[in-house]
């Protein structure tokens, strides 16, 4: 414990040095933009949505933060319902409801796309609404299921006015109508666990939006390091909650003298719970492999970047040296025909024309100075140039490749830990 304790402020403290030197370098050069553009969405159908006021990314997050306000709701009504009833059969009732509706909503409101997970958590508060007033589910939860339609329409008004939020006008009201459409179309029965999925009717609504792709987004999606580690930090933090709830109403079935047999029924809805964050643990190794590679194909690309343009670079200073030299060759040619000019001249020609060639000669020779120092400052510039943007091209490899072993070694120590 000691050890890990020294290692995590270390491995902590190089993780923000080495995102703030890629940020740095990436900014200066503005080289990332692309590899951003060019990486896969892990939204497809929150980006066939158009208008949005925020991204993808945002939404999610956004999405998720609706949880924990929700399931409060219900576990509040719950607990209230519990707290002012001493009869042991509506206590039960509320009990029931809660971790059903607790376990249920856990599950449609962690997908990985928040637009299907918005539909589907809205689209169960809805079923739920028009499923307590039915007397099958009212010989199942008794008199609580009256007292939390109250709880359920203070759920289902937050989720409209999240929606209003994201995307006021036609579309939101649109998206209202085919959640409610779709909840009055599909009931629930027996059980407010037991309901079909609603991504059939977010894909007919997109579609009719005239978003393409809709169909092919829909199914397994891709899922960060990250993601995977807030559903399990929900479910995490809600599995002992629904373990406290099932053995209370274990406890009050002994109590009542129930065959212990019969509790594996009770039972039975923790651990699907159990199940579900199970898998997500499961996946987390195989999302961490597929984020290395993508980091390293990331790499690799950036390294096929860099290699060109210094190859570009160098081609254009060997231009540059070429232009100066062949500068400087004609100014000596042209020096040379002035002084075999002089030289042949002799007593022949006039002292005046004489002199005029010195003057020549000298000016040539000048010329060539001024254009030697010249040359000599463009060729120091080139170079520098040149050697500039190769050092800015090896820190950005530099930090992609330090970026790349930190999320392995991330990834290295969150399986140690799950381990």
């Amino acid at each position: 414990m000691r050890q890990n304790g020294i290692m995590f402020p270390r491995s902590s403290a190089i993780c923000r040095l080495v995102v703030l030197l890629a940020v740095v370098v990436t900014g200066s050069c503005h080289l990332g933009t692309d590899l951003l553009a060019k990486s896969k969405s892990r939204t497809p159908v929150t980006s066939t949505v158009k208008d949005l006021k925020m991204s993808p990314e945002e939404l999610r997050v956004r999405v998720r933060a609706l949880v924990r306000p929700i399931l409060g709701i219900i576990e509040e009504k719950a607990d209230r319902i519990i707290a002012n009833t001493s009869d042991r059969a509506v206590r039960r009732g509320a009990i029931v409801l809660k971790i059903e509706m607790t376990t249920t909503m856990l599950a449609a409101m962690l997908r990985s796309d928040p637009v299907l997970a918005l539909a589907d958590g809205w689209g169960y508060v809805l079923q739920v609404e028009y499923a307590l007033p039915l007397p099958e589910l009212q010989a199942r939860y008794g008199q609580s299921a009256d007292r939390a339609l109250e709880a359920v329409a203070l759920v289902e008004r937050q989720f409209r006015d999240f929606v209003a939020s994201v995307r006021p006008g036609p579309f939101a009201e649109k998206f209202a109508s085919v959640v409610r459409r779709w909840a009055e179309r599909h009931p629930i029965e027996g059980a407010l666990y037991r309901r079909p999925p609603i991504d059939s009717a977010v894909a007919e609504l997109l579609a009719s939006s005239g978003a393409g792709g809709v169909f092919a987004a829909l199914g397994d999606l891709d899922e960060t390091m990250a993601d995977v580690m807030t559903r399990m930090d929900l479910y995490t933090m809600y599995l002992p909650r629904l373990a406290r709830w099932e053995a209370e109403l274990a406890v009050d079935d002994l109590t009542r003298g129930v065959d212990p047999r019969t509790l594996s029924t009770d039972f039975e809805r923790l651990t699907r719970a159990a199940d579900r964050l199970a898998a997500v643990a499961e996946t987390a190794s195989d999302l961490a492999a597929r984020e290395r590679a993508a980091a390293l194909d990331a790499i690799r690309r950036e390294r096929i970047v860099v290699l060109d343009a210094v190859q570009k670079e160098r081609i254009a200073t060997l231009h540059e040296i070429e232009a100066i030299a062949q500068r400087l060759a004609d100014r000596f040619e042209i020096e040379a025909i002035a002084q075999r000019l002089v030289d042949r001249s002799g007593p022949l020609l006039h002292d005046a024309v004489r002199t005029d060639l010195k003057d020549l000669v000298e000016s040539v020779e000048e010329m060539r100075e001024r254009l030697m120092v010249e040359s000599g400052e463009t060729l120091v510039l080139v170079v520098d140039h040149a050697f500039f943007r190769l050092v800015q091209l090896l820190l950005i490899c530099a930090g992609l490749v330090a970026l790349g072993l930190v999320l392995y070694l991330c990834s290295f120590r969150r399986r140690r830990l799950q381990g």
